[in-house]
């Protein structure tokens, strides 16, 4: 998989009873601002699932992964999924036991 091209940018699309927040780029000191924003706006919304697309995300450091952690204390009943991590993200996930944590997919 190729990464983006370009500059960090959040997709948010909001259903019914779901949000799908879809960050494009790379997940580091300089954007997570930007991303826990756009998580912390879910749980303002009133939406009971919570789906983060990583398909666009080239790189992640640990402060994204301590982010998905912090979103999935923030969403406690709610459902939180992550979909499409790239081989590097999925084994960060896995190294620092997030993946066991969280629905990754």
């Amino acid at each position: 998989m190729s990464g983006p091209v370009g500059p960090f940018d959040i997709g948010v699309r909001q259903g019914l009873d779901r949000t799908v927040v879809s960050p494009r780029g790379e997940i580091d000191i300089a954007t997570i601002g930007a991303l826990r924003e756009a998580l912390q706006a879910h749980s303002r919304s009133g939406r009971k699932t919570l789906v983060i697309d990583l398909r666009d995300v080239c790189f992640m450091d640990v402060l994204g992964a301590h982010l998905l952690l912090e979103t999935r204390q923030r969403c406690g009943d709610e459902r939180l999924t992550i979909l499409n991590p790239s081989d590097a993200i999925r084994r960060l996930l896995e190294l620092t036991g997030i993946s066991a944590v969280l629905g990754v997919r």
